[in-house]
């Protein structure tokens, strides 16, 4: 059976690793060999990658202080023993990772915990279930206690629902699932390719366990999600009372924004959606939009910006980046400016930016982070004796 391993937001372990500048020469030589055998990695060449890593590792294995390095180096060997289908070599690589960060940094942090999780799922190889299904939940349990709306935890549910699904217990997996997706619809919303892709495994469940009304039901649901992502809607309630609210209907806010940047302004619901991007942005406390007079010079780009900024602002609003939003928002501005340039008529100011990115894409996206650094400098100086809207506008300088 193949495994649907998902690779925790805490390891990725094609990141690149961050060098801080070294004094020790011999920790620079050590980065230096681990960046060499994480490309070894990516290049399929695992004989090679584990040949560095040994000889890396023989220089600290008798210390009695913790490395972050070996750590690294035993995570990636562990990799790479998987990739060349080795697992009892992967399960013992991988014992000797848990129990190094458990006796220096310790057991009940989010690493630990995927570690656990890496176990568990190299266990299933050797059809060591029960041992597989405990090391899972109390993967699960130490996220949990951390923060139980993580996508790390929806990873790990997913994870056990592998096991699970192994074990021919569908109604545990049905469980699993249904956790999981609730944390990603909570992270990422109904729409997002992470909940559908998980709610096909869930149909499939159904299919298994012979299910077809709850199979077919599922079907139909990811057909009009997958539907809706793509196109976006506009909800037929409109009212946003205070910021609860606002919460309550981010879903909404997503699927608006995508409709109006995939709609000519023609569309008879595109007054609508203007309406209610505007105002759920204007109440959110989750996202503070700033305006320059160059987004506001027409409102249908000040909406357009305002759209392309929000939703990418609710991809992530954990690891939210105001400036890559700013970016977002403005790129989306200047592609609806151009789909409905017959409409709106020309603006200077979103010729200038094409033009320049005609000419010069780097440059393009530099101007548009100088812009940004330029509003945040304004935004951060500006006097008010009342309370900021959420919507700020800011003159041009």
């Amino acid at each position: 059976m193949l495994y649907r391993i998902t690779v925790l937001t805490l390891y990725l372990l094609l990141s690149v690793v961050s060098h801080a500048a070294a004094k020790d020469s011999a920790l620079e030589t050590q980065n230096k060999k681990y960046d060499t055998a994480l490309e070894l990695y990516s290049e399929k060449e695992y004989d090679k990658a584990i040949d560095i890593i040994d000889k890396e590792l023989k220089k600290t294995e008798k210390d009695t202080v913790y490395h972050e390095l070996t750590e690294k180096f035993l995570v990636l060997k562990a990799r790479c023993q998987y990739r060349l289908s080795k697992t009892e070599q992967t399960i013992k690589t991988t014992c000797q990772y848990i129990d190094y960060h458990a006796k220096y940094i310790g057991t009940e942090d989010l690493t630990y915990a995927c570690y656990l999780d890496n176990l568990s799922l190299y266990l299933i190889n050797t059809n060591e279930t029960e041992s597989a299904k405990q090391l899972n939940t109390l993967a699960a349990d130490i996220i949990k206690k951390i923060d139980d709306k993580s996508p790390d935890l929806a990873v790990t549910y997913i994870h056990g629902a592998d096991i699970y699904t192994q074990l021919q217990d569908y109604d545990r997996v049905i469980d699993l699932m249904n956790d999981a997706l609730d944390i990603f619809e909570y992270n990422y919303g109904k729409h997002s390719k992470r909940y559908i892709d998980e709610l096909r495994f869930l149909q499939k469940t159904y299919e298994r366990q012979n299910n077809d009304v709850k199979s077919m039901q599922l079907s139909g649901e990811i057909t009009k999600l997958a539907k809706e992502a793509k196109e976006g809607y506009v909800p037929e309630d409109m009212d946003i009372k205070d910021s609860i609210m606002a919460r309550d209907r981010k879903e909404d806010m997503r699927m608006c924004c995508t409709y109006y940047l995939n709609h000519d302004l023609k569309d008879e619901k595109m007054g609508n959606a203007g309406g209610f991007i505007m105002a759920w942005a204007a109440i959110s406390d989750e996202i503070t939009v700033i305006l320059s007079d160059i987004t506001v010079s027409n409102l249908f780009c000040t909406i357009a910006y305002t759209a392309g900024y929000a939703l990418n602002a609710l991809q992530d609003l954990k690891n939210n980046n105001n400036r890559d939003n700013h970016v977002q928002g403005y790129i989306a501005m200047l592609n609806f400016y151009i789909n409905n340039k017959n409409i709106v008529g020309n603006i200077d100011e979103c010729e200038e930016y094409i033009e320049l990115y005609q000419k010069d894409q780097d440059a393009f996206l530099k101007k548009l982070n100088e812009d940004y650094d330029n509003l945040q400098k304004q935004h951060e100086t500006k006097n008010s004796d009342t309370q900021s809207s959420k919507i700020e506008i800011i003159e041009k300088r």
